[in-house]
């Protein structure tokens, strides 16, 4: 049985992002990593970035690109291009403090589908919220997933071949591209989390993706970083690392002079906040 990790990059402004999640990823994990690039503008980034990691490249063309919530959706249909038994998906916007592919793995491989809390979330108010406007399409769907289950977040989740959720999630989730309403947040984590009880599933620990502003808890003992919301890099006018940007950061001042200036200015955020940075 063959284990790997797959990342999915398109367009040029998570240059930089990936740089620090490869680089990080590889000071802890030296096991198989496919990256899913789609379109010459990234190969332009990913070819050199995966020579250096000994990372495969594969190319894709999903259906649904360039459509508004496509860049979401299309992480529903990763299981048609892994190379492996058991994958684990990987968002680029993270950076690695320790191993958490190996308890994963092994949760996918018991219940074919593995996934974090968000933090100490559960299924109502902000979640509850999100999963409202699917009523319109999967009517008390909504209510069944409603409640003190656990909320999740789709930066990171693993499964096996064998996981009817990631054969059934982009027919159910795809409808979603025809609704602004239901597609503006997050339409593959949204439908995820309405369809997710419906399916052998296990809930991980969030210090497997640990959400960098919604976790409040200790750092000590995560494993990965999640910088969704480009909240990899914000410093206050003061001058203070939010959302643990400091870790952020570190990663990249190791790497900063193999990465070109022009990836840092399409990365707005980054560019806005480096002089900070750098005092």
């Amino acid at each position: 049985m063959t284990r790997g990790i797959i990342l999915y990059h398109t367009g040029r402004k998570l240059a930089v992002r990936l740089a620090v999640c490869l680089h990080t990823l590889r000071k802890y994990y030296s096991g198989p990593v496919t990256l899913l690039n789609e379109g010459d503008e990234s190969r332009a980034i990913t070819e050199p970035m995966c020579d250096k990691y000994d990372i495969s490249l594969k190319e894709v063309s999903f259906k649904d690109s360039g459509q508004r919530g496509a860049v979401f959706i299309n992480a529903t249909l990763c299981h048609l291009h892994t190379p492996y038994d058991t994958t684990l998906w990987l968002d680029v916007d993270t950076l690695t403090r320790g191993d958490f592919w190996t308890p994963m793995f092994e949760a996918a491989e018991r219940s074919d589908f593995a996934i974090c809390q968000i933090s100490n979330w559960t299924v109502g108010g902000k979640i509850a919220k999100r999963l409202e406007p699917w009523r319109k399409i999967y009517g008390d769907w909504v209510d069944s997933a409603k409640g003190d289950g656990a909320a999740i977040n789709c930066g990171l989740f693993a499964f096996t071949e064998r996981s009817k959720l990631m054969r059934d999630w982009y027919k159910l989730a795809s409808p979603a591209l025809k609704d602004q309403e239901i597609c503006k947040r997050y339409p593959d984590e949204t439908c995820c989390q309405l369809i997710l009880h419906r399916y052998n599933h296990e809930i991980m620990s969030h210090n497997y993706n640990y959400h960098c502003r919604a976790d409040r808890g200790p750092i000590e003992d995560v494993k990965l970083v999640h910088y969704c919301g480009s909240k990899h890099c914000r410093i206050t006018d003061e001058g203070k690392y939010q959302h643990h940007s400091e870790l952020w950061y570190d990663a990249f001042d190791e790497i900063r002079d193999s990465i070109p200036k022009k990836w840092i200015s399409w990365d707005r955020q980054l560019k806005q906040n480096l002089e900070k940075h750098d005092g």
